[in-house]
């Protein structure tokens, strides 16, 4: 087995170094691995308490999503994103096998399905990636222009 990859896991509502721009001379890379994303789960659901009506429960069952085992490869992920005026930043670790497609998690896919049911949610960045600390970079704007656009595009076709 190699090396695990080390990301920031943190979450803007309790530790605002975590915001953007990150603030990374306070915060420290953290090893991912199966058992850290377990552990850390609890305190990035407080992150998304109330996103579309998720209490800390559905939160972290969506975190942790169907749990990897002790050999699966992790990624970094950061999820930015508005709920009415607050801003939240979530800043974590996702196992490999937990996505759908390309970077975006599934976490993403549900956050951004759980988001079309409530107004004043709106996602400004959820991905991951595979390097070292590479969940402190800033969202891409091309990155977010296209998931608004699927947002709204998906919205309509809904309604």
């Amino acid at each position: 087995m190699g090396a695990a990859i080390s990301c920031y896991i943190c979450q803007s509502r309790s530790n605002p170094a975590c915001s953007d721009p990150i603030k990374q001379f306070k915060l420290e890379l953290t090893e991912c691995t199966p058992e850290v994303l377990t552990l850390s789960s609890r305190e990035l659901a407080h992150g998304l308490n109330g996103f579309s009506g998720l209490n800390n429960q559905e939160a972290t069952d969506l975190i942790i999503g169907n749990p990897p085992s002790e050999f699966e490869p992790m990624k970094c992920q950061k999820i930015n994103f508005n709920f009415g005026e607050e801003r939240v930043v979530i800043r974590g670790c996702q196992a490999v096998g937990n996505r759908w497609s390309g970077t975006q998690s599934d976490l993403c896919r549900k956050l951004e399905q759980k988001a079309l049911q409530q107004h004043e949610t709106y996602i400004n960045y959820c991905n991951t990636c595979n390097e070292d600390g590479c969940n402190a970079a800033p969202g891409s704007s091309s990155t977010s222009a296209w998931l608004m656009l699927l947002t709204v595009v998906v919205a309509v076709l809904i309604r």
